[in-house]
């Protein structure tokens, strides 16, 4: 009598077991979603549409008004109304079109994101950020570079509703003042980067800001690249964060001198 090895194409029942434990297939899915290889696996069985369905739905992120759209007639569907509990990230990459309120769902269906990204989206409707800034109180990662619209009214609702935030990317958004840094400085004290650098509207951030920041955060990178910052808020910086900082961004800073760049005896700075 002799015996037949099976298939090595075979799943030995141990293994077969294995991909029917949701964690499992979770790990294996996830690891498959960066190279977008685990839509096939919607179509295996129900549990791992179930799973992979989940795992698609984690972070999502648009960069076309088409794909943005169908995205929208998705989450009206009753089918699909329980997927945005999973989503933990959302990213908007250059959209021309007005996003409102009913792109996240009026059933505030949003509510468990840690992060949130706008790119140079120049019609950004506020009420909608807010709503959302207001559903997600675990957000520690904001980045809203390009987005005129943004103001100090975000960063106050970031400040009261968001206090684990730790990074703030606010590159360009020329609104934004020290009334909302100084807000989130005072309620946000895991911060650690911050970047308000800009080429217009300098003046609306000053050392006021910096030394809000220096004083009640965990800041380790800050850009303040054409802000009207001089030696007396870097030397607040260097007192309090002096073997913190990793780096600093202070290009078009005409106010600082050789006075208190002296006293950063570490490369970390002007870049």
């Amino acid at each position: 009598m002799s015996l037949s090895q099976p298939p090595a194409t075979e799943l030995s029942p141990s293994r077969s077991r294995a991909l029917q434990l949701p964690d499992v297939l979770a790990l294996v899915f996830r690891f498959l979603a960066k190279g977008n290889s685990v839509y096939p696996c919607l179509f295996v069985s129900r549990l791992w549409h179930s799973v992979a369905a989940r795992v698609l739905w984690i972070n999502l992120s648009f960069s076309q008004e088409t794909e943005f759209k169908n995205f929208l007639h998705t989450t009206n569907e009753r089918t699909t109304a329980v997927f945005p509990g999973y989503t933990r990230s959302i990213r908007i990459v250059q959209l021309k079109g007005s996003l409102t309120l009913p792109t996240f769902g009026a059933d505030k269906a949003f509510t468990r994101l840690d992060r949130l990204e706008f790119f140079i989206c120049h019609r950004l409707q506020l009420d909608s950020i807010c709503t959302l800034i207001k559903q997600n109180p675990n957000l520690t990662q904001v980045r809203f570079p390009g987005c005129v619209q943004v103001d100090d009214e975000v960063l106050l609702l970031l400040a009261r509703h968001c206090p684990s935030l730790e990074y703030l990317d606010l590159r360009a958004c020329s609104n934004v003042t020290d009334r909302g840094i100084q807000a989130v400085a005072r309620n946000c004290p895991s911060l650690s980067f911050l970047n308000v650098g800009r080429t217009s509207d300098g003046e609306h951030i000053t050392d006021r800001s910096v030394m809000e920041i220096a004083a009640n955060t965990n800041i380790t990178t800050l850009g303040v690249s054409g802000c009207n910052v001089s030696d007396e808020g870097l030397l607040a910086l260097i007192q309090h964060r002096k073997g913190q900082l990793e780096r600093l961004s202070l290009n078009h800073c005409s106010s600082i001198t050789d006075r208190s760049m002296a006293q950063l005896d570490t490369p970390t700075a002007a870049s």
